[in-house]
């Protein structure tokens, strides 16, 4: 498995601020270290630093010789030197060292933070080489550490690509003339942490005595964070992932290493509360460092301040100003701190950003409700963070929704880990305690009672903490849990309108001749869709709302006007289902609660399921819009309901045979009606009717239009299993006939089904997520026809393909009767990843076997070692002829091309680690061999860019890429000398035949 990047840069911010935790070297260390800075502080323009470097204590280094070598450590420089440590210029430096680039884009930003502190007794560019050397000695020192150093060769293309933005933030430092001095600097930046403190300090908890605000730590329980090994990968929602095993990360150890992230979630999974979390923590770090200056022990990753960034406010402040940018919304966040003066909270965010002293959050992009907008929304947190590449940045999401409008791949995806049984337990005590005055022995025996309720009919639900915490209030209310979740919603809806005050003997008149769940429906009705209402609306939007909901209600408009006063006074006083968010400004307290009264709303207007689904439904789904208010809607309209289930399959059976949908839209319908199937209720007659009907729909788009759909089958899957083996029987009913006939773009398709590891196909491995249901479901349908696809196997060499991405046997045999055809084929988005990369994968894994290093793998792929011989050793000598012929591309399709980097990049990974070690000469010509394999295959796609990425030296002379230059030293066989002519050759054509002689 391969170490992801951001774990990689938090081991190495651990180096910057904690250091690794080893011992000294003794005496001699020290006094290199000594000699280095000194050199530097003394003549900066001739000091002799070395090409590698660690990074940590190293401003301790440059402290002991300022105060023991120069006498010169004053109060001035220990803070210049701690602000330093706390900015993300050591960091910067750790990274230029590692990457051999020029140190020298770090100093406008060294320079800016200079001033803010002048006078000095140092020259500001003896104190910046002081630091580099120290830097460099430390990582010099501690590179011999082999998992670290392997690591961080393994991911060193990674940290690479990170340098270009990084040092273009760091040189725009130079722009800012006259930066406000340090004291001011930290007399704001303190009274921003206190604000951003108190703002996140407390949650809103409803208690039988009355709103009580409880202390964010008391309640909520800190994330785990699950990463995602693909970071094109998509987890499945709450309901249909399997459980996942991966180990996550305990919430303090992800906030001090992430560098970019995007945290994934279900509807009150916790993203909102982890953001306020964040907020809080760094902000009361921040303000417990300014009130005990002389504790050292505070660590500086905790000391950059968070802002946080809400994007449906963002949105709809960029919709009524188009040139809004989030600079102008971070600005407006603390101007109030700057005395209101715009340019003084310019220059502090300029330099918080620069300097690296900021954390940026930025919550809910999936509330960006328009495609479109959200994909712009995207762009413009990727740009805005490459431009200030030296902070932290991190961005939430539902997973529902994600994949339209990801942001770039230099974030590393996060699921907030499901709560466990400890966790549910621990949050259920701690809810009781707060909402009903408890002790705590009394709410752990009703918190056992609560898990023993919910453990059949709502195990999952309560897995999510806004669930959890619904189904804890109605427990606590009325002692047993609704076991549906629409049921869930209107039970806490009406235990908080219509019994709350009533048991705390509170009497709120306001007329009692409507419905007060209608009006809530109705209201949000109104405010659904919108951005500009979504983010929170006034009184007076209120009461215009109620005086048109009461006009139709009564026709005395006195009487109207008096009962939607009363009930805006009800809505923001004490209506639990909205809340104030600002002043004046309420809102819906969570964004289910809008998207069920929404859905409730519509159910009630359509009259009957047909007309729910085809006048209000049918639009949206087809867009792939409102996907949680789609299932609300018609779960509530068929909620246990055997004829409006029934009425529903019809419907939408109807809709799937007679409508004549563009090929996306289709598959948009066919994912909403198979996740369906999870809660109609409908005979086994008309249940088959519906998978068959999907499924044959499924092939048939799969085969033309694309792959992507194959996430249908496995959402069938899931949502019949309730119902036995009745999809896997349908799936044979149709693959016997279509298996047995001619070779089609269907066939094909339906075997791919048949082979699917995951929740979809893979294409640029995006969008899917690892599970074996459809593999498992299918193993009988593989079986059975397993003899007769390996006989087409023999007879036609894409057939093949085919078979060894579904079978993955008989690899040897396939090959010797189709050669290299089995392996290179067209590319095309109607092809999986496995099948289009199958030469790549194979070559990849013979690699990585014949070396023996372990290491990431692609697919589930599995040689043999004999496989394994034959694929390096064949393909290698195969190769080698051809390049002497003058022919190698004609072996490999030019359509090719865009299927050069995720392996090839990884392959170059490998064969630059394995060539740099000692090893026996058994495995040299494997090192050799799986070399030129890369060097040919590189440029056989026609990328001399990448090509020449990997071998034209970009670094200095002391770091070039010593492993392929050196091989035809190492090795004296044929194909060294090969990737020595080549490398010769890159002034010219690469792949002429080679010179006779």
């Amino acid at each position: 498995m391969p170490v992801g990047t951001d774990i990689i840069v938090g081991v190495l911010s651990s180096i910057v601020y904690d250091g690794l935790k080893r011992p000294f070297k003794g005496i001699t260390e020290i006094t290199g270290r000594r000699r280095a800075i000194n050199r530097a502080l003394s003549n900066p323009s001739t000091a002799d630093l070395p090409d590698k470097s660690e990074a940590n204590r190293a401003v301790n280094d440059v402290i002991r010789v300022l105060g023991n070598d120069h006498g010169e450590f004053t109060d001035n420089v220990a803070n210049f030197l701690q602000d330093v440590e706390r900015s993300v210029i050591p960091d910067a430096l750790k990274h230029f060292a590692f990457c051999g680039h020029t140190p020298d884009d770090a100093f406008p930003a060294f320079e800016l933070l200079y001033k803010t502190h002048e006078p000095l007794p140092f020259a500001c560019e003896a104190l910046f080489k002081a630091l580099d050397a120290s830097i460099k000695i430390r990582i010099d020192q501690s590179i011999e550490e082999k998992v670290l150093f392997e690591a961080l060769k393994t991911q060193h293309e990674d940290l690479a690509t990170r340098i270009t933005a990084l040092s273009s933030c760091l040189r725009n430092a130079a722009s800012i003339q006259e930066p406000i001095s340090s004291e001011r600097f930290e007399e704001l930046r303190e009274k921003i942490a206190r604000g951003i403190e108190a703002a996140n300090r407390q949650i809103n908890v409803e208690t039988t005595q009355g709103t009580r605000k409880v202390n964010v730590k008391k309640l909520v329980i800190a994330a785990r964070l699950q990463p995602l090994s693909d970071k094109g990968q998509i987890p499945a929602p709450h309901r249909e992932a399997p459980p996942n095993e991966t180990p996550s990360y305990a919430y303090l150890n992800f906030r001090r290493s992430f560098n970019r992230a995007v945290i994934l979630g279900d509807p009150g999974g916790g993203k909102s509360t982890l953001t306020q979390l964040v907020c809080f923590d760094l902000a009361r770090q921040i303000t417990l460092a300014a009130a005990n200056p002389k504790y050292s022990g505070f660590d500086s990753r905790d000391m950059k301040l968070p802002l946080r960034i809400i994007l449906r406010t963002f949105e709809k402040r960029q919709q009524q100003n188009p040139s809004y940018q989030i600079f102008d919304y971070l600005i407006d966040e603390i101007r109030v701190y700057c005395d209101n003066d715009e340019f003084t909270a310019k220059k502090l965010l300029q330099q918080l950003l620069i300097f690296g002293q900021a954390v940026l959050l930025f919550d809910g992009l999936d509330e960006v409700l328009d495609v479109g907008a959200r994909r712009s929304m995207a762009s413009q947190i990727e740009q805005f963070t490459s431009a200030y590449a030296t902070c932290p940045a991190l961005v939430t999401s539902r997973i529902v929704g994600y994949g339209d409008a990801p942001v770039g791949d230099d974030y590393q995806l996060f699921t907030l880990a499901r709560f466990n049984i400890d966790e549910v337990r621990k949050f259920t005590e701690q809810l009781l305690k707060a909402i009903s005055n408890e002790k705590a022995d009394i709410a752990k025996e009703k918190a056992v009672d609560f898990l023993a309720q919910t453990e059949a009919t709502a195990r999952d639900l309560r897995e999510n903490p806004l669930l959890l915490g619904l189904m804890v209030y109605i427990f606590n209310s009325r002692g047993e849990v609704p076991n549906s979740r629409p049921e869930i919603y209107k039970e806490c809806s009406v235990l908080m309108f219509e019994k709350w005050d009533q048991r705390r003997d509170i009497k709120f008149e306001f007329p009692n001749d409507f419905d007060l769940l209608d009006l809530f429906g109705y209201l949000a009705s109104q405010i659904f869709g919108s951005a500009d209402t979504e983010d929170g609306v006034d009184e007076e939007w209120l009461l215009d709302r109620l005086k048109a909901y009461f006009n139709i209600w009564y026709q005395d408009k006195a009487r109207s006007f008096a009962a939607a006063k009363v009930l805006v006074n009800f809505i923001t006083g004490r209506a639990w289902v909205m809340c104030e968010i600002g002043p004046g400004v309420f809102k819906f307290t969570h964004r289910t609660f809008l998207e069920y009264f929404f859905a409730k709303r519509i159910e009630e207007e359509a009259g009957s399921v047909t007309g729910l689904i085809r006048g209000n439904l049918l639009d949206k789904i087809i867009k792939s819009q409102w996907d949680v208010v789609n299932h609300l809607a018609l779960q509530i309209a068929t909620f246990r309901s055997g004829p409006k289930s029934t009425q529903a399959i019809e419907t939408l059976l109807k809709i799937g045979t007679e409508e004549h949908f563009a090929p996306s839209e289709e598959a948009n319908f066919l994912t909403f009606f198979g996740r369906a199937l999870d809660y109609l209720l409908v005979p086994e007659t008309r249940l088959i009717q519906a998978i068959d009907h999907i499924f044959r729909r499924c092939i048939q788009l799969g085969g033309n239009f694309s792959l992507t759909v194959g996430s249908i089958v496995s959402e069938v899957l899931s949502a019949t299993q309730k119902r036995g083996m009745i999809s896997q029987e349908v799936m044979r009913d149709i693959a016997g006939p279509l298996l047995a006939g001619p070779g089609s773009a269907e066939r094909t398709y339906l075997l791919y089904i048949l082979g699917m590891r995951f929740s979809g196909h893979r294409i640029y491995r995006r969008n899917v997520f690892y599970t074996d249901l459809v593999w498992q479901s299918f193993r009988q349908i593989r079986q059975d026809w397993q003899a007769e696809q390996f006989n087409r196997a023999v007879d036609n060499a894409a057939e093949a393909r085919t078979y060894y991405y579904v079978y993955g046997d008989k690899f040897r045999e396939l090959f010797s009767i189709h050669g290299v055809a089995l392996l290179f084929s067209v590319s095309s988005e109607l092809i999986p990843f496995e099948v289009s990369h199958l030469g790549y994968l194979i070559i990849h894994e013979a690699v990585r076997l014949q070396s023996k290093i372990g290491g990431p793998r692609f697919h589930d792929l599995e040689l043999s070692q004999a496989d394994a011989r034959f694929a390096l050793t064949t393909l290698s000598d195969l190769m080698y002829d051809r390049w002497q012929q003058g022919t190698i591309d004609e072996v490999i399709p030019a359509s090719a091309e865009n299927i050069k980097f995720p392996v090839l990049d990884e392959f170059a990974h490998y064969i630059s680690y394995i060539s740099g070690r000692r090893m026996p000469a058994s495995l040299r010509t494997t090192i050799s061999r799986a070399a030129f394999l890369y060097i040919v295959l590189a440029d056989g796609h026609r990328n001399r860019e990448h090509f020449e990425r990997v071998f034209r030296s970009r670094r200095t002379k002391k770091t070039q890429n010593v492993q392929f230059a050196s091989l035809p030293e190492l090795f004296d066989d044929k194909f060294s000398r090969a990737i020595a002519q080549i490398r010769s050759g890159l002034a010219g054509p690469l792949f002429e035949a080679p010179a006779s002689g």
